[in-house]
């Protein structure tokens, strides 16, 4: 039976029973608080209706046939008006008042017992207030536009962070979807935006309108699986919303919605029924059907025949396949590529009917025509090398660069540098090594290298404090310019972005220089130290972001820093100390998700994100290699991150799309003999995930993605 509850300004709650085509009354309550209802939240399975009211009282009832039962109630359990959320699971009630105190309560018996408080977590009364148990995640906001939250665990509340201007003036509506971790919220400013919710609580705007709305929205529903927001306001009727990545655009919808003004949506996403009620005191019940659907990935050709049977886990992207040519088949599936993983042995010789999946356990249960039921594990298989270049250098390879060179998916660029002071370009293409071009004259080796594929640009610094420029073409390598000197040591880290021209370099010194390269010149613009000059070793890993003339760095102090870039000014904005336990020699940071990847000499990898000069750890994989971190490469779209170690191999880490998650999924030890010292993903976005590796060595290897049978 699907019932619904309502509150309205004449103090009463009601439940109806929702039929087919018509809303009956099931049970009511008149004079149910002594002043507004303020909110309302239910409990579907336990029958549990939570109410509260302006005069801060909190009553929590339950459904018995056609009654409405009070079981226990609080009085002025906040200061003004009140927002509850229960999870009946716990029987654990959150409260947010007008005194922007925060609490937790259980419900015994007859009792509402307060377990904690988090007092003046907002300035202003808390209006909206959304809880998810799973993670204990409270989010909350106030009349005055702040948005804040928190985490109630374990009888306590801890504090998370604060938007003090989510919106401009007063919020009106708030939605969050645990599973995207995306809150959507409306204010008086007329505006719409998205919120990401961090793990560590963390929110950072992640979509809104672009124009203001003209119509103050009183509320929204969101739910990550039905893909759209629906909001609803003051004389207008139901619109409907997407988020197209950092813009929410309206969507055209066809629909019997009345025109007056809607106070409250409420959406049931497993059966799609809104319902919405408003200023006139009508309620309505609408089934919402979604007749698009954009296509995530490209098609694959899955089975020879028919293929009977899918299950896909969405935050895994794996997909499990059964068709008629008898196949159990797993594909990892990204925005760019359908890729196979894995796949059974004649399954069922006469046809595949039945498919179950879980993704916890990736246990797959499949069912055919031969009358049997099988159960299979998935795992992913070792990856394979499949090419390899013996003597690429004679010695240590000091560094890998790849490119996406534009020919096609899988075919790869690369340029290796090594402890003989050669340089080589390599065309990785249908599992084979070519050798494009090489460095005619040995020089001293290179430490740290950059390729522009765009303009055919290598930059490199080396162990004698030069900086390097050549020009890659037709089978050659060239070389512009030669700044003796740039630094007083070892170049070890080096970033060139090719549309603006601008080299930034480091190293031994502690000396952080930007440069302009200039047609075959290399002119220095700005520079900067460390603590006033070298600290210990030195700048050991950099990463330049053009688009907000940004730079992170990292040292033997442990420490990460931020830069901005000002004309021939460099200033130092951030600093965050104690960032590892020694030195961090290895650095990437991921523009879109504001993510940098920190490795060490610890031995640890770390995930941080970075924003508004803050650095806010969001992932540790502590003890990652033995003897210390030596490279890491992160693909954010198959949420795949793989680190290179002193201990001599390398290891596959499920980390998923924002670097949140911590699963070892896959491990090769003796990669190289003697350690490795770079890993590349390679960069096409829709290749099928190809892994190259170099080493103390001199070799260079190519790695197949791994695919391997069901078991």
């Amino acid at each position: 039976t699907k019932v619904m509850v309502t509150a309205g300004e004449d103090l009463s709650i009601k439940v109806w029973r929702i039929d087919s085509s018509s809303l009956s009354l099931l049970a009511s309550t008149e004079d149910a608080h002594t002043d507004s209802i303020s909110s309302l939240c239910v409990d579907g399975k336990s029958g549990t209706v939570v109410s509260s009211c302006g005069d801060g009282t909190v009553v929590v009832w339950q459904i018995m046939g056609d009654a409405l039962v009070r079981l226990a109630e609080v009085e002025k359990a906040h200061e003004g008006f009140v927002a509850v959320q229960y999870d009946a699971s716990t029987r654990t009630l959150i409260s947010g008042g007008g005194d922007g105190n925060i609490k937790a309560w259980k419900f015994m018996g007859s009792d509402l017992v307060c377990l904690a408080t988090l007092e003046a977590c907002h300035t202003a009364g808390i209006q909206y207030l959304q809880y998810d148990p799973a993670t204990g995640l409270v989010l909350t906001g106030d009349v005055g536009g702040a948005l804040c939250s928190s985490f109630f665990a374990d009888g306590a509340f801890q504090a998370g962070s604060k938007v003090k201007n989510a919106h401009r003036t007063r919020m009106y509506a708030m939605q969050y979807d645990a599973p995207s971790r995306i809150a959507v919220t409306a204010g008086a400013d007329n505006k719409l935006f998205a919120w990401k919710v961090a793990p560590t609580g963390h929110m950072t705007m992640e979509a809104g309108t672009l124009e203001k709305l003209s119509k103050v929205v009183l509320a929204v529903e969101y739910h990550a699986a039905v893909g759209i927001i629906l909001t609803a306001g003051m004389g207008e009727p139901v619109k409907a919303w997407r988020l197209e990545g950092d813009v929410i655009s309206s969507m055209e919808i066809r629909a019997d919605l009345p025109n007056s003004s809607m106070l409250a949506l409420d959406l049931h996403v497993p059966t799609g029924t809104l319902a919405g009620a408003g200023v006139t005191g009508e309620l309505r019940v609408w089934t919402l059907e979604v007749n698009t659907v954009d296509p995530k990935a490209p098609t694959a050709v899955c089975h020879v025949g028919w293929t009977r049977c899918l299950q896909y886990d969405a935050p895994s992207g794996v997909a499990v396949t059964a068709g008629d040519d008898g196949e159990v088949r797993t594909w990892n599936v990204t925005k760019d590529a359908v890729v196979l993983t894995a796949e059974s042995k004649e399954a069922h010789p006469d046809g595949a009917r039945g498919l179950l999946y879980e993704a916890r356990s990736k246990l797959a249960f499949s069912a055919g025509d031969d009358g049997a039921i099988k159960c299979w594990k998935y795992s992913t298989a070792p990856r394979e090398a499949v090419a390899s270049v013996p003597d690429a250098h004679k010695g240590t390879i000091f560094s890998l660069q790849a490119a996406d060179c534009g020919m096609g998916r899988d075919h790869v660029t690369l340029l290796s540098a090594g402890m003989d002071g050669g340089l080589c370009a390599w065309s990785f293409k249908d599992n084979e090594f070519i050798k494009m071009a090489e460095l005619e004259d040995a020089q001293e080796p290179i430490l740290a290298l950059q390729l522009d594929i765009s303009s055919s640009t290598v930059v490199g610094g080396g162990l004698d404090g030069s900086l390097r420029v050549w020009k890659l073409q037709r089978g050659s390598l060239r070389r512009t310019t030669l700044v003796e000197e740039a630094h007083n040591g070892w170049v070890r880290a080096l970033c060139f972005h090719g549309s603006s021209k601008t080299v930034i370099s480091a190293g031994d010194d502690g000396i952080l220089r930007t440069w302009k390269l200039e047609k075959e010149n290399l002119k220095p613009v700005a520079s900067a130290g460390v603590n006033g000059g070298a600290a210990s070793d030195g700048i050991q890993a950099l990463t330049y972001v053009a688009a907000k003339k940004l730079i992170l760095s990292s040292g033997s102090d442990g420490a990460l820093r931020a830069w901005k870039v000002d004309g021939a000014n460099v200033v130092c904005t951030a600093t965050h100390k104690g960032a590892h336990a020694s030195g961090i020699s290895v650095l990437e940071y991921n523009a879109e998700k504001s993510i940098v990847l920190t490795g060490g000499a610890d031995g640890d990898i770390r995930a941080w994100y970075f924003a508004n000069d803050s650095f806010e750890e969001v992932l540790e994989l502590e003890g990652a290699h033995a003897g210390g971190v030596v490279s890491v490469s992160w693909d954010p779209p198959r949420g795949m991150l793989v680190s290179a170690g002193a201990d001599g191999c390398y290891r596959i880490w499920d980390v998923g799309a924002d670097c949140r998650s911590r699963h070892a999924v896959g491990e090769v030890t003796e990669l190289h003999k003697g350690s490795p010292t770079a890993v590349r993903l390679a960069p096409n976005a829709g290749s099928s995930g190809y892994l190259f590796t170099a080493g103390k060595d001199g070799v260079i290897q190519a790695w197949a993605p791994p695919r391997g049978p069901l078991g």
